[in-house]
């Protein structure tokens, strides 16, 4: 039974929250992570894929937003240790709309993940219309498809040419970014709830079939 997800904002909504996002971060093009900073997120590799680009792309920024977690340490070591860490921002823990205000503002969002459950953050981005860079782990393929540029999981070489070809070709990121508009529609919350009530009268039924 899947998650639900978020609804499709419109363009005028999506506009106005990347307006917002822009006046927090700055005009400049940035990447956006998004998640409790712990080892499954892979940060570290994340900032080795931003080193990889950075120098090519000398506007853009990499934003970290989330609280720390386990691990937390080693994301930090990773970001001092990074040549352009003055590129790179930890905005800590966000409120919803301050969440919303960096994901329709951000260039692309990108979730290395070594695993996911689900991954509901990548959803959150499509539904404002942001192009989405993931790592084919867990469940993320099936639940994003062919809405994502993907790359292999613990590869920053992989990642960041993932996120290269997004900032090369914004037509084709887009495309992608319409695919999984398309797809959110099947993450309905109402369809989760019916699907878990279904699924416990179904065990009852079963349990009731048994012999005494």
């Amino acid at each position: 039974i899947h998650n639900g997800a978020p609804r499709v904002r419109s363009e005028e909504e999506r506009q106005q929250l990347a307006e917002a996002g822009r006046s927090v971060i700055g005009p400049t093009p940035f990447l956006l992570s998004l998640g409790t900073i712990e080892p499954r997120k892979d940060i570290p590799g994340l900032v080795a894929a931003f080193d990889l680009l950075a120098t090519e792309h000398p506007e853009l920024l990499l934003v970290i937003a989330g609280p720390d977690g386990w691990g937390a340490e080693a994301a930090g070591d990773a970001i001092r240790r990074s040549p352009h860490a003055a590129r790179i921002i930890r905005t800590g823990w966000l409120d919803d709309t301050r969440r919303d205000q960096l994901l329709a503002a951000a260039t692309a969002f990108v979730y290395p993940s070594v695993y996911e459950g689900f991954g509901l953050p990548p959803l959150e981005a499509l539904a404002l219309g942001t192009p989405v860079v993931a790592t084919r782990v867990g469940a993320l393929p099936e639940v994003l498809g062919d809405s994502a540029a993907w790359a292999q999981p613990a590869d920053p070489t992989d990642l960041a040419a993932a996120i290269a070809s997004v900032l090369a070709d914004p037509a084709a990121a887009a495309r992608r970014t319409a695919l999984g508009i398309d797809r959110l529609p099947r993450f309905d919350w109402d369809h989760s709830v019916d699907s878990l009530v279904q699924l416990y009268r179904d065990a009852i039924s079963d349990r009731a079939a048994l012999p005494r």
